[in-house]
């Protein structure tokens, strides 16, 4: 795959990620690895998000609208959104 099929999907996904807060932020992960051209992290950032957004819980009174780094620190492990899999969630990023 090209680095501007790689930019198309990455693009691709954002529309599709609408209003979705924490979807969008993760995204820019992606794109961070996408620009640098390194596939093997951006490969495997992308399966473990992937698997991470399919089968995480949820509270069920959660805003997908808004996303807080603040507010994500101070939920249980299991419930939080991460920006990037496998980081701890500090400001650090």
């Amino acid at each position: 795959m090209t680095g501007d099929e790689v930019d198309q999907l990455v693009a691709q996904a954002e529309e599709e990620a609408g209003d979705n807060a924490w979807v969008k932020e993760a995204l820019q992960t992606l794109k961070r690895y996408a620009h640098r051209r390194d596939r093997d992290r951006m490969s495997k950032e992308a399966m473990y998000m992937s698997r991470k957004m399919s089968h995480r819980l949820a509270e069920h009174d959660e805003d997908y609208r808004s996303y807080s780094l603040d507010l994500e620190t101070s939920k249980a492990g299991y419930l939080r959104k991460k920006r990037e899999q496998g980081k701890r969630m500090d400001r650090r990023d």
